[in-house]
């Protein structure tokens, strides 16, 4: 995907399993939205390459979504414009085995806001978080229930944002 448009966009989606790549190959967007998960509600599996780098290319599960995601150790995020992982108003429950690296910019490398159950997990079987933000705060965990777990390293530079942020209920 090298256009302004997402690689990957589910909406309204309530149940079913979508499985990318269960065998050799790569997705990959260097332009554009990235991954689009609104109100996604069924089972989503990234087991093949994931590569996100250019553009707003991250990932996004909002609006409800309470659906169940996993991208595994072969997924990378890699300096994208906009936030590089972003869970709004969704209690999806997420694995994600790769890696983030934000370079930067004024956005959050991790934003989880609204979030009142499930887990979100950042697993280490694929790397660490690895973010450099000027005002923006790098990670941000705001009026978060459920879990959230960071497992895979946190490398985490800022000029004037906070590095880790958790507020509000939770």
């Amino acid at each position: 995907q090298a256009n302004n448009a997402p690689l990957v966009s589910i909406t309204g989606h309530s149940a079913g399993t979508v499985n990318f790549l269960n065998g050799p190959g790569t997705v990959g967007a260097t332009n554009g939205t990235g991954l689009q998960f609104d109100n996604a509600d069924g089972l989503y599996n990234f087991n093949g390459i994931t590569t996100l780098n250019g553009g707003d290319a991250g990932i996004d599960i909002v609006n409800g979504s309470a659906g169940s995601f996993v991208f595994n150790g072969s997924t990378s995020i890699t300096n994208p414009s906009g936030i590089a992982f972003r869970q709004d108003a969704s209690n999806a429950s997420v694995t994600y085995g790769g890696t983030i690296s934000k370079n930067n910019n004024a956005n959050h490398a991790v934003d989880i806001n609204g979030k009142t159950s499930g887990s979100t997990t950042f697993a280490r079987s694929g790397g660490q978080i690895a973010a450099s933000t000027d005002t923006a705060n790098a990670i941000d965990l705001t009026n978060t229930g459920g879990s959230v777990n960071f497992s895979g390293g946190l490398a985490i530079t800022t000029t004037s944002g906070i590095g880790f942020n958790a507020t509000g209920a939770g």
